[in-house]
């Protein structure tokens, strides 16, 4: 992905300001590794390059409740 995307500065940029107490919040990348493991798929970045393919995992991951 071209460094200069508005998406790519999202996805990598960094929250500042205090913290709040308690559990960190999950991120979203972090929703995706779980999701990704209940599906078996271990290698989802690589996959997601691929948009037919991570289109066909998006439509099995809906099938499963809670995902």
């Amino acid at each position: 992905m071209d460094n200069a995307r508005v998406t790519k500065k999202l996805y990598d940029s960094k929250a500042m300001g205090s913290r709040r107490v308690g559990r960190p919040r999950i991120t979203w990348e972090q929703d995706i590794d779980d999701d990704a493991r209940r599906l078996a798929r271990s290698k989802w970045r690589s996959t997601a390059m691929n948009r037919e393919v991570w289109r066909q995992i998006v439509a099995e991951a809906r099938a499963h409740f809670g995902l």
